[in-house]
């Protein structure tokens, strides 16, 4: 705001050092929304109050539009808890959890309805943080719940979680000569049952293979392979293997005091371990009668720990060895499936939870695998499969089942990994995997024990290059992801932004301008690269003036509105115009602050990306509706100026002309109220300024109205719309006061507020 103009001859002829330019109390710059400071007290340029009005620019605060149609209703007795919105391939949609704990996809170009997962899935069905979702790539959506097993994989069809088979399939070869669907089977270790697979073929080689259905009934530390059969192509073989798991064996003797004074005749022998059998025998002596090396006549059977080793010879003392025990050996190996077209044997890979077996493959004079020979049984196993690849042009592909354990309340995709935050504690999978989280792999998990973190990490959000943890009250980022060694190993740096800063509100983060952005109890915080800093100090005057926000949890969204990216959080504020207690939508473009409301209570908001578009939802916990969607005269819009005292409060001032300009978009009927106020805000005046249309009057003030030929009445209109720019004053008004301000109130549905100007005579001297 400022001040222009001049007096006319004789105003102000008494008062002292009364400034020329001082007759005009300008509104028109809009720089921003300042509750931070009382009304006389704000710079000029800002607005007091401005709720359904966005400042676009200077001379342009422009009414907001309200809500479109309902993309989702809630059924009868359920309200929508929480939402987001994520890509299945093209397919835009939209994930909602409702109270009964079921979760909802909704397609929101044609607003189809499928059901991801029954209700009860979800243990504590709320918006209070305990939930959250994410993209993997646009082949999934990713979902996590702080409760057991809490972590779901949706590829648009089947819902894929702990005792399931995981749909992310490795193909490790692609084949060659596949002329139609081949048959895949499932071989577990475990019970689980029900998985079916179908494959993606290309010129003649498998390119995909995709779950169609998950199965159910896996439990932990089940083992999984796939076998590829038919299609025109060679099948591949199959082999099992039998375990004794029970049986142990006494397979060497470490020397561990050759003694001395032992005669030729001596011997050595075992004791206790549980089994049975075992025989050993000195294999050489060293001086002075010392047994240096000891064999193995006969491992014996049955042992279940490590027998002691004895020596006995007249005259001998000292001796002293350790035994090593082997248990879980591969007992036996068989062909299950002969499989076809093999010009060379395959490889035999054989996976379980022991270690150093190896099979050998022999393959008869018509291409089918005819036996397989144990040249190392290998030692504790009890359980194994046999993957069996290469050597014929069959396909081969790896499975993993989901992972049991996994939960969380924060998630991101970032490097090609997943990442779950479970209050102190971060999981993340291995490389290029959605599903396997195995440390053998490359995935991982760490703690944060440092001082700076009271409870834990709020929310994951990725941008820049870095993944950010914020906690409650901490912010860190992650960088440098790399997996390399055998067994691969994760790597990466964790660094502290802030030690001080953070949220417990998770549905305020968002991604804005490359920059993270954040609400919590004192105000609303953006992160500058390493540095945080509160961006909402013009907010303060409202910002916490609900005690303990009425334990509702802010959430925020963000949306292009005239073509203009702006943050929004959904906040309960008391409103300063009508000193109630609303859910307010906190609107900021990275500069200028302000404030809206929608026809609709709203409980949550979210965003939506499409194109490079940002649209804001938000529901009632009935509905799901696009923010900002419709020009609407059921909002209420309010703007208010600075009281202003220019050129001092000492001053009393009548207002004595009211000028403005506006633009309409739209014609709807409605009336622009410019009400002058002064410091006790009492005596206004309210001066209603038509939106469209022009009223005739005769020299006395009369009304009258315009005919056409046939009799009929007619109102005059700008361009035979109504649209475009109008000016209206000099407008008397007669409101007195040592400060005087405006406030603009319409419902007009789309309009833009250029200025008002106030013209002030007759000063008086309060001194």
């Amino acid at each position: 705001m400022s001040e222009q103009g001049s007096l006319s001859p004789g105003q102000g002829k008494n008062l002292p050092s009364f400034p020329e330019d001082a007759g005009l109390y300008i509104f028109e710059k809009f720089a921003t929304l300042n509750t931070k400071s009382l009304r006389p007290a704000i710079k000029d340029e800002e607005l007091s109050w401005c709720d359904g009005f966005m400042p676009i620019g200077p001379n342009n605060l422009r009414t907001l539009y309200d809500v479109g149609s309902a993309l989702y209703t809630a059924p009868a007795g359920k309200t929508i808890e929480y939402f987001n919105f994520w890509n299945l391939g093209s397919t835009p949609i939209c994930v909602a959890l409702l109270s009964d704990g079921s979760i909802q996809q909704i397609n929101t170009t044609t607003g189809s309805v499928t059901q991801i997962a029954p209700a009860g899935t979800i243990i504590n069905p709320s918006n209070l943080g305990g939930i959250d979702s994410a993209n993997w790539s646009s082949l999934y959506v990713l979902i996590c719940a702080q409760q057991t097993n809490g972590y779901w994989i949706w590829d648009g069809t089947a819902l894929y979680t702990a005792g399931t088979i995981a749909p992310d399939i490795d193909i490790t070869d692609g084949g060659s000569g596949y002329t139609s669907q081949p048959t895949i089977a499932l071989t577990t270790t475990g019970s689980g049952s029900g998985a079916a697979f179908t494959a993606t073929l290309n010129n003649g080689s498998i390119t995909a293979i995709k779950p169609t259905n998950p199965g159910s009934g896996f439990v932990d530390g089940d083992l999984a392979i796939l076998t590829v059969t038919g299609g025109g192509s060679d099948d591949q073989a199959a082999v099992t293997v039998t375990i004794d798991a029970a049986t142990g064996i006494v397979t060497g003797v470490i020397v561990t005091n050759p003694g001395s004074g032992y005669p030729a005749n001596s011997t050595v022998s075992t004791s206790g371990g549980g089994g049975s059998g075992c025989e050993l025998y000195i294999a050489a002596f060293g001086a002075n009668g010392s047994i240096i090396q000891v064999g193995v006549l006969n491992p014996g059977t049955g042992y279940t720990s490590a027998p002691s080793v004895a020596a006995s010879g007249v005259g001998g003392s000292g001796f002293a060895g350790s035994v090593s025990v082997q248990f879980g050996q591969i007992a036996s190996a068989s062909v299950a499936g002969a499989g076809s077209g093999y010009l060379a044997n395959p490889t035999l890979t054989v996976i379980g939870d022991g270690t150093g077996a190896v099979l050998t493959p022999q393959i008869d004079a018509t291409g089918a695998l005819a036996s397989v020979t144990i040249t190392n049984p290998g030692s504790g196993y009890t359980k194994a499969l046999v993957k069996v690849t290469g050597g014929n042009r069959a396909a081969s592909a790896d499975i993993n089942l989901m992972p049991f354990g996994i939960s969380g309340n924060a998630m991101e995709t970032y490097a090609s990994r997943v990442w779950i935050a479970n209050k102190a504690t971060i999981v993340f999978s291995a490389p290029a995997s959605a599903s396997d989280f195995a440390t053998s792999d490359g995935g991982g998990a760490f703690t944060s024990f440092d001082s700076f973190l009271n409870i834990g990490f709020t929310f994951l959000k990725q941008s820049n290059g870095f993944l950010y943890l914020v906690a409650d009250s901490s912010m860190s980022y992650i960088s440098g992801v790399t997996t390399s060694g055998t067994p691969p190993t994760t790597t990466f740096q964790n660094q502290n932004i802030d030690p001080q800063i953070g949220t417990p509100w998770h549905p305020t983060c968002q991604v804005f301008s490359r920059n993270i952005v954040f609400g919590n109890t004192l105000g609303v915080y953006v992160s500058y690269g390493g540095a945080v800093q509160k961006v909402s100090s013009p907010l303060d005057g409202i910002y916490n003036t609900v005690p303990g926000f009425a334990g509702f949890l802010p959430s925020s969204a963000v949306a292009n509105i005239f073509g203009i990216e702006v943050y929004l959080q959904l906040t309960p504020v008391i409103d300063t115009y009508t000193g109630q207690q609303v859910n307010k939508l906190l609107m900021w473009n990275g500069q200028q602050w302000w404030t809206s409301q929608q026809s609709v209570g709203l409980t949550y908001i979210a965003s939506q990306k499409i194109n490079s578009v940002l649209t804001a939802w938000g529901t009632n916990g009935s509905a799901i509706y696009p923010l900002f969607q419709n020009p609407s005269t059921t909002l209420e819009k309010v703007a208010q100026s600075k009281l202003f005292s220019t050129p001092h409060y000492l001053y009393t001032k009548t207002a004595a002309r009211l000028y403005g300009m506006v633009n309409f978009y739209q014609v709807d009927g409605e009336a622009v109220e410019v009400t002058i106020d002064n410091e006790s805000g009492s005596n206004s005046t309210d001066i209603a300024v038509a939106s469209a249309s022009f009223l005739w009057v005769n020299n006395v003030g009369a009304a009258f109205m315009w005919t056409n030929n046939s009799a009929q009445s007619f109102t005059w209109s700008r361009s035979g719309s109504g649209t475009g720019l109008s000016i209206f004053g000099p407008i008397a008004v007669g409101q007195v006061g040592r400060t005087l301000g405006m406030t603009v109130v319409t419902q007009t549905s789309d309009m833009a507020l250029i200025s008002t100007s106030l013209m002030k005579e007759d000063w008086s001297a309060n001194v």
